[in-house]
């Protein structure tokens, strides 16, 4: 990829790089940039943090998986979550448990 020809400037090779981050992170994701400080370059990108993984829950009775959330970070990662959700399969409410 150029960058801006043989003599970049400045504007045009820190919209280049705007452009690389956005596609790589998603346009809503990246938060901000710091340019420069003085006379010297500090191109500081702060990226969207990284989602926890997905968890699967599994009926306890038909033992399919209905639901995918998010655990929160303040719950303890050992304990496995326990909710009680709508089986489909079962047509009733049942307590569904995290499995990996």
């Amino acid at each position: 990829m150029a960058y801006g020809g043989a003599n970049p400037s400045l504007p045009t090779f820190v919209a280049e790089i705007a452009q690389l981050v956005e596609h790589s992170h998603g346009k809503g994701k990246v938060k901000s940039s710091s340019l420069f400080l003085g006379s010297k370059l500090i191109f500081k990108i702060i990226m969207a943090k990284r989602k926890n993984p997905f968890v699967k829950l599994q009926c306890q009775e038909c033992k399919r998986v209905n639901y995918f959330t998010h655990k929160s970070k303040m719950l303890n990662k050992k304990e496995k979550l326990e909710l009680k959700k709508f089986c489909k399969w079962c047509r009733k409410h049942t307590l569904h448990k995290e499995v990996k």
